[in-house]
């Protein structure tokens, strides 16, 4: 025997699930919400002349624990629906809306099978939720793909480590693998696409951004090799081609369609550092070297990148030192206004903006004298780079 506080608790539940007229209406009696007792002093009891099973006695079963399995469950929810397809009229009700918290409403709901608000007045703590018949049994009809979980954290791991990791995952990793120079080490993963902790489902793709390291590489020699073969000798890791185009010169030596030379030349040691660029051109090459070196020990990583020409410049080069140093210093035996500090800011200043400095010949009138004496006057020698390479960094 229930309470009458729980009678109506699961009258009004089965309410909300039964879409024939009546519903357990029609086989269950009011009781009062209060104390669990009717004006007459008793406790109203089930109806227990229709046959079969009712919703009401399904919905106590399932109250009580009686039933091992949802899919036990919803099999006699299906039975008391058929149980109940012709109902007898309900009995008029004995207490108030007020009082037992069934009123027009819930006729109404009866009636047009529709179910009251979620958290709406008349449904009193406790009661069993409605059963929603569209919804799957519980580890039944889940479908293939479906897996969503948050994307794992790769950034600081070797590249081998987050390979390993994105298996596990039932991830895959993109064939386009971009090298990014880093102070980071060399080959570990610096961001992913998607960003960690990001919502992903088995079976989606991940791209990686890993660590070239700040180390020194020579530039190797192509001379004598073809195009393609040039391009295929290139480590994508520590080296690129260059954007522009290549320079064709006729050649008594070499084959045409050979490569005769490079720019920066074949040995040169490029810096790749973190931490700023120097854009050098013209003979201050030498100079930028010795302090990016000089630098270096100081903890100090520094990219050099010999530009040979101003027009065309290769502006993917320079945005890209940019956006992975963070800070531009151009250096040329050359006034400041018109060259290459000029041309390498226009495509700063208009793609990614990061601290600047131009270093060479101030607005002033023109000197003679010892070249290294008028280096120094116009802040362009070893010393004066370091310096200002110092000031740089420290604007960023």
């Amino acid at each position: 025997m229930t309470s009458s506080k729980n009678a109506v608790s699961l009258l009004t539940a089965a309410a909300l699930v039964v879409a024939p007229v009546g519903g357990v209406a029609a086989n269950y009696k009011t009781a009062h919400a209060d104390e669990g007792e009717g004006d007459d002093g008793h406790v109203r009891e089930a109806d227990e002349t229709q046959e079969g099973k009712t919703l009401a006695d399904v919905e106590y079963a399932k109250a009580n624990g009686e039933y091992s399995s949802e899919a036990d469950y919803a099999k006699d929810v299906q039975e008391a629906l058929g149980n109940e397809a012709a109902p007898e009229e309900a009995p008029a009700p004995e207490e108030s809306a007020e009082s037992d918290g069934v009123g027009d409403g819930a006729t109404e709901g009866e009636d047009t099978g529709e179910a009251a608000p979620e958290g709406s007045e008349g449904t009193p703590e406790g009661t069993l939720p409605p059963v929603d018949q569209n919804k799957p049994v519980e580890g039944e009809g889940e479908g293939e793909g479906t897996t969503k979980f948050e994307m794992p954290n790769l950034v600081d791991k070797s590249l081998e480590a987050a390979k390993s990791i994105l298996a596990e995952a039932h991830l895959n990793l993109s064939d386009d693998i971009q090298y990014e120079f880093s102070a980071a080490p060399k080959g570990t993963v610096l961001s992913t696409n998607p960003a960690a902790g990001t919502t992903v489902n088995a079976g989606d793709t991940v791209q990686l951004v890993v660590s070239k390291g700040t180390e020194k590489v020579a530039v190797p020699d192509f001379k004598n090799m073809t195009l393609e073969e040039a391009m295929a000798a290139l480590d994508p890791s520590c080296l690129t081609l260059s954007s522009e185009k290549p320079v064709y010169e006729f050649s008594d030596t070499v084959e045409a369609g050979r490569v005769i030379a490079t720019s920066p030349a074949a040995g040169t040691v490029v810096d790749n550092g973190a931490d700023m660029t120097m854009i050098v051109s013209g003979i201050l090459l030498k100079k930028a070297v010795d302090a990016a070196a000089a630098l270096k020990e100081q903890g100090i990583n520094v990219r050099v990148l010999d530009m040979a020409t101003i027009k065309p410049l290769d502006s993917e080069a320079v945005l890209k030192a940019a956006k992975e140093t963070g800070a531009i210093m151009t250096i040329e035996d050359h006034t400041i206004f018109g060259g290459l500090g000029s041309a390498v800011s226009e495509v700063v200043v208009q793609n990614c903006p990061v601290p600047m400095e131009i270093v060479g010949i101030q607005d002033r009138f023109g000197e003679s004298g010892d070249p290294e004496l008028l280096y120094r006057d116009h802040g362009m020698d070893t010393e004066s780079i370091i310096a200002k390479a110092k000031a740089l960094i420290a604007r960023k």
